[in-house]
């Protein structure tokens, strides 16, 4: 497994702006992440309950950025779309981690992408497992039945 030296994390939040302007605001922090290593989907408690955000794991550091959702089609996960496109994941594959990725209650990770091994997980709750799924390479191709066509 790839070792990353003298992580350092890079804080990212959108603030009160609106979704749609997260991705325009992570456009300028993505790149100084150098070469992305994963990214994930997290929840993590907060003053009213629990918060989404996407933590983007590069080489030269992780940002945490918020303004996102999943497991609906609203405002959110368009913006994750954009986020996770920012990041090198392709249109197809970004589309079925916004809209179809179930979105859990309690904290952890809902869901991670990993470059380096080109694999997507998802944390179950029923089971208390974690599912993998291989995909293929280049991630526009995906085993995943994202019901698109070709």
């Amino acid at each position: 497994m790839y070792k990353v030296k003298h992580m350092k994390t890079i804080r990212y939040n959108s603030g009160s702006i609106a979704s749609r302007h997260t991705a325009k605001r992570a456009g300028h922090i993505i790149p100084k992440l150098g070469r992305i290593l994963s990214v994930e989907g997290v929840r993590f408690k907060s003053r009213n309950g629990t918060r989404e955000a996407v933590k983007v794991t590069g080489e030269n550091g992780t940002a945490l950025i918020g303004g996102v959702c999943w497991s609906y089609r609203g405002e959110g996960p368009h913006a994750l779309v954009e986020v996770l496109k920012l990041a090198g994941i392709y249109q197809n594959p970004a589309e079925y981690i916004a809209f179809e990725t179930k979105r859990l209650d309690d904290v952890g990770t809902d869901w991670k992408y990993n470059f380096q091994t080109n694999e997507f997980s998802v944390r179950d709750v029923l089971f208390q497992q974690v599912w993998h799924k291989k995909l293929s390479s280049p991630p526009a191709r995906c085993e995943v039945d994202f019901g698109y066509g070709t």
